[in-house]
C-alpha cells in the first residue's frame, strides 16, 4: 500500500516459497512483479496462476494485458479470449478485448465489441447506477473510436446517446462533442454545441 513495491515483492516471494500452493500469496507478487513492469517475471507467475486455478479470468486477462505491452497482440488476443469466456459480460475484459483489436489496427471489430456490449448492458430491464456508468464508460470508448477512424457523425450520435444518462454524463459528452466537431473540422457545428454547452 505505500508503493513500495520491491520490498513487497521480496516478501511476496518469501511467502510463496513457504507456502507455494497458496494462490493468494502468488497473486500479490504476480501483481507487484505487474506493478513494477516487470512483464516477463510478472507473466510467469501468471501463467502458474492459470495453471493452479484454471476458471479465474482475472489471470488470463492480466497475460493478455503484459502481452499487449510486450507487443505480442496475437498472444495477447488469445488470452482475453481465455478471459472472456470465463467472464462474458467483464467490462474490464471488453475494454481489454477492444484495446487489442484497436491495436492490431482492426477498427471493425474493435467497434463490435463495444457496439455489441452497449447492446448487451441497454437490453437489461432495470436501469441501476452500475449500468449507468457502464454504459457512459461504453459509450465513451465507442465515440473516441468512431472518431480516431474519421468516422464523425458516428462519434457524435454516440455521444449524444451518452449525455442522456445524466448531469455528469451530459458535461462529459458535450465536451467531447465540441472537440468531435472541431476534430472533423466543422466549425460552425462546433460552435453550435459549444453555445448548447454554455446554455
Amino acid at each position: 500500500q505505500t508503493r513500495d513495491f520491491p520490498n513487497a515483492a521480496l516478501v511476496y516471494r518469501k511467502a510463496t516459497e513457504l507456502q507455494p500452493d497458496q494462490i493468494t500469496h502468488r497473486r500479490g507478487l504476480a501483481q507487484t512483479l505487474l506493478s513494477e513492469e516487470k512483464f516477463s517475471e510478472a507473466l510467469e507467475q501468471f501463467q502458474t496462476l492459470s495453471q493452479m486455478d484454471a476458471d479465474d479470468p482475472d489471470n488470463y486477462l492480466r497475460m493478455a494485458q503484459i502481452y499487449k505491452q510486450m507487443q505480442q497482440l496475437d498472444k495477447a488476443e488469445q488470452n482475453v479470449l481465455l478471459a472472456k469466456q470465463r467472464a462474458p459480460g467483464s467490462l474490464e475484459v471488453i475494454y481489454y478485448e477492444s484495446s487489442i483489436y484497436e491495436a492490431e489496427g482492426r477498427f471493425d471489430d474493435s467497434i463490435r465489441v463495444l457496439s455489441d456490449a452497449v447492446a448487451g448492458v441497454k437490453s437489461q430491464s432495470e436501469f441501476t447506477p452500475s449500468r449507468r456508468r457502464t454504459l457512459a464508460i461504453l459509450y465513451q470508448q465507442l465515440g473516441q473510436l468512431y472518431r480516431e477512424t474519421d468516422n464523425y457523425s458516428a462519434a457524435v450520435n454516440t455521444f449524444e446517446e451518452m449525455l442522456r444518462l445524466g448531469p455528469e454524463e451530459d458535461r462529459r459528452a458535450r465536451a467531447m462533442i465540441i472537440d468531435t466537431y472541431r476534430e472533423g473540422r466543422d466549425i460552425s457545428k462546433a460552435l453550435e454545441a459549444s453555445r448548447k454547452a454554455v446554455d
